[in-house]
């Protein structure tokens, strides 16, 4: 039968009258309650989103103050107590997580800007031909404003910020930039 927290506590309280063993299983006990405790702790406050708000209030980087600041902070809490090393790891394994979606992120954007690039290149290679200068002036108008408006669009899919959008456009292929520059400067 397993004995309460508090029918344990009782135990070591009254320590009279109990063998070692008795007092090193009931200790055996408590430690594993303990363990246990800080595992399901640990698991709450990752399931918070705490650990997320926090790694983004410090973009991802953080120093061995605001690490302790953080564990001090945690002691205030409900998730308390918990191992600090698994606290860690959860902080680790979430950068690592946020970097490889934000590489996958740019990726899929880069792609999707390279065939607006593509498409709309071809566009005005098809539609320029024959026409006067004017028309070519008015179609390529329309072509860029295509790609400013098709960019913005594949940022925001994206969560893109302005700056890696930017980043996104200057690292496209060699061709594809010629291509860009071409409908952009005309």
């Amino acid at each position: 039968m397993r004995k309460t927290d508090q029918e344990l506590l009782d135990m070591v309280g009254d320590t009279v009258g109990y063998s070692p063993e008795t007092l090193d299983a009931v200790a055996k006990e408590l430690r594993k309650r303990n363990i246990n405790l800080k595992s399901q702790n640990l698991l709450r406050w990752e399931q918070s989103g705490f650990p997320r708000k926090w790694m983004d209030d410090h973009r991802g980087q953080w120093n061995h103050t605001d690490w302790l600041n953080l564990l001090e902070s945690l002691k205030r809490t409900e998730f308390w107590p918990m191992e600090p090393d698994a606290i860690g790891g959860v902080l680790e394994n979430l950068k690592r997580n946020v970097a490889t979606a934000s590489v996958g992120k740019r990726r899929q954007a880069q792609a999707e800007l390279t065939s607006l690039i593509e498409n709309l290149w071809s566009r005005d290679v098809a539609e320029s031909e024959g026409k006067s200068q004017h028309e070519r002036n008015l179609l390529r108008h329309d072509l860029r404003s295509a790609f400013f408006i098709g960019s913005q669009v594949i940022a925001d899919m994206y969560g893109l910020s302005a700056s890696e959008l930017d980043e996104c456009l200057n690292s496209l292929d060699f061709y594809v930039s010629v291509k860009l520059h071409d409908l952009i400067r005309g």
